[in-house]
């Protein structure tokens, strides 16, 4: 099985191999099932349990809907984010694709240079948002906080604990969050307009055909 799926208020969360979610004290169910060729076949029926707490803390924490909702707003943006990341990585070769693709061609276009290069360090910049600068880790030098690390420190906060989030996590996830729409904004104007404008015009000065 490539796939798990737990009921939480009769919705169904699915998660990655590996992935964990917390939940609420509460009934659920499970079932296991598999998945070959993007045919998903049922190995078992659903069966009920229910979640109760194995102790009390000490501290008071978090009630349990509100750890649920943090979860659930930092899977989703793990998600989002993963999917972003794909497409910066096809935009990359792409760009490099068409930096070839010129380098081809019999134009001598110094516009067309420029524009390239610049579409290639906005990508970049986008890869640092996301991740960091690896010619900085290279060296030992410090990023600043990214995208990535702030998901990954609101992650580990509330995995080691039983009292839900803290209110760094929540910050943490916050930020990570309104990084995230400005760098998806940035990475659709590419994606959708700078590249296919990109495209047109290499086709114009008489570049080969982009795959």
């Amino acid at each position: 099985a490539n796939a798990n799926a737990i009921s939480i208020d009769s919705k169904e969360i699915n998660f990655g191999q590996g992935s964990s979610v917390q939940v609420g004290p509460g009934a659920y169910t499970v079932s296991l099932s598999k998945e070959i060729d993007g045919e998903l076949t049922e190995l078992s029926s659903p069966v009920s349990f229910n979640v109760v707490p194995l102790q009390k803390g000490t501290l008071d924490g978090a009630e349990p809907a509100e750890v649920v909702a943090f979860w659930k707003e930092l899977q989703n943006l793990w998600a989002d984010v993963s999917a972003a990341n794909i497409d910066l990585s096809n935009s990359m070769k792409t760009v490099k694709a068409m930096e070839l693709a010129f380098s081809r061609s019999t134009s001598s276009n110094e516009g067309l240079v420029s524009e390239l290069n610049q579409l290639r360090q906005e990508l970049l910049d986008i890869e640092v948002q996301f991740s960091g600068n690896k010619s900085k880790e290279e060296i030992g030098e410090k990023n600043n906080p990214t995208i990535y690390s702030r998901l990954q420190f609101a992650q580990m906060a509330v995995s080691n604990s039983t009292y839900g989030p803290t209110e760094t996590a929540k910050q943490d996830l916050g930020i990570a969050k309104k990084q995230f729409q400005k760098v998806q904004s940035e990475l659709n104007a590419i994606t959708n307009q700078k590249i296919p404008e990109l495209e047109k015009k290499l086709a114009e000065a008489g570049a080969p055909v982009v795959k």
